[in-house]
């Protein structure tokens, strides 16, 4: 009887244990269609991400994936819940959310977009009111991707060339809440205390 109640004591124990350990860690899978998934770049992020916190928030680690390998995460990588931002050979850059004791579905790779545009300086007249006559080119400026939103993950980057023009690529195009960043030296501020660049048209 002793030997029964001490079986049972150690399966409960052991079930128990198990659920603490799957409640406080998950799993990330990638999967990508018709190839086996390349080796991964892993960066976690945390999931605070506003306008009152950096941007993009630095990462609390990294880890790399081999080809169709899993990853199981802990809180030392994921507080609860986090972002994870992942890029590899001939996949676009993108995140997704993860959060512990949750399963979740493998992750799809999908094959990098590209995006072109321009970035220009608004010529202001008045007119009965302050109006824009074109744009001038802005060189050398910063064109960044985020994941997540304005206030997001960098995925790509790209700067604009003399005439203003840029392309950036390497990233999953088809992800929800994309964003685009414009930094150029010289347009800090808001207006009318500064100057600002524009992104005045993509194709």
């Amino acid at each position: 009887m002793v030997a029964t109640f001490a079986v049972v004591g150690l399966l409960i124990g052991a079930w128990v244990g198990w659920r603490a350990y799957c409640d406080a860690h998950t799993t990330l899978a990638f999967a990508r269609e018709g190839a086996p998934a390349p080796e991964l770049t892993l960066t976690f992020f945390p999931t605070q991400m506003a306008f009152a916190s950096p941007s993009p928030p630095p990462p609390l680690g990294r880890a790399n994936l081999k080809s169709g390998e899993t990853i199981t995460v802990g809180d030392d990588l994921v507080p609860t819940s986090g972002v994870v931002r992942y890029s590899g050979e001939g996949v676009g850059a993108g995140i997704a959310y993860v959060e512990l004791g949750e399963a979740l579905p493998p992750i799809q790779l999908r094959a990098q977009a590209s995006l072109r545009g321009r970035v220009g300086e608004p010529v202001a007249f008045w007119c009965m009111g302050w109006r824009c006559a074109g744009y001038r080119p802005v060189a050398g400026a910063e064109v960044v991707v985020m994941g997540g939103g304005e206030h997001g993950v960098d995925l790509a980057r790209a700067r604009t060339d003399a005439r203003g023009e840029f392309t950036v690529s390497g990233f999953d195009g088809a992800l929800d809440a994309l964003g685009l960043r414009v930094r150029a030296p010289g347009f800090e501020g808001l207006p009318p205390r500064g100057r600002y660049p524009s992104l005045h048209s993509m194709w």
